[in-house]
């Protein structure tokens, strides 16, 4: 991994937004040495303690009628979440979706489906994650780093 010169400045550093690239983008910079980071969000902050200490996906979530399509991680953002540690975590909660089932054109049958692979190696897979969940991660992640501050 890449890390800032013994020198450079320490100057306050802001991020604003603390979704899925604001805070991995925070957590990146905090490995990399940087420090005196600040977050700012204009939602509430989703986290369990804030949210009066509710368990469960739905408990932390700010608004549980929110609806969100699963976020897909592919190898770039795998490697992402390698790079600050959070790998093995996020894919222990992720499905692993090796294609998907496609309706040729024309076709009567609602039965009839083909199957085309995500990858052409077989094994391959990106995997179904939901977006609350994978921001929760990251938050939780920014919490461990002293270096990093959140206003919400």
């Amino acid at each position: 991994m890449a890390t800032r010169g013994e020198n450079a400045p320490q100057q306050p550093i802001v991020v604003v937004g603390a979704g899925l690239v604001g805070a991995m983008t925070a957590i990146l910079l905090s490995k990399r040495g940087y420090s005196n980071i600040t977050v700012f969000d204009g939602r509430d902050d989703p986290s369990a303690e804030a949210q009066g200490g509710a368990d469960g996906v739905h408990g932390r979530l700010g608004n549980v009628l929110k609806r969100s399509i699963n976020l897909a991680l592919s190898h770039r953002g795998i490697c992402a979440l390698k790079e600050i540690g959070l790998e093995g975590r996020v894919l222990g909660r992720s499905v692993a979706m090796e294609g998907r089932m496609i309706h040729p054109p024309g076709e009567k049958d609602a039965k009839n489906t083909v199957f085309q692979p995500y990858d052409h190696r077989p094994g391959q897979a990106i995997y179904s994650i939901s977006r609350e969940e994978l921001n929760l991660s990251l938050l939780d992640e920014i919490k461990a780093l002293p270096a990093i501050s959140v206003v919400f």
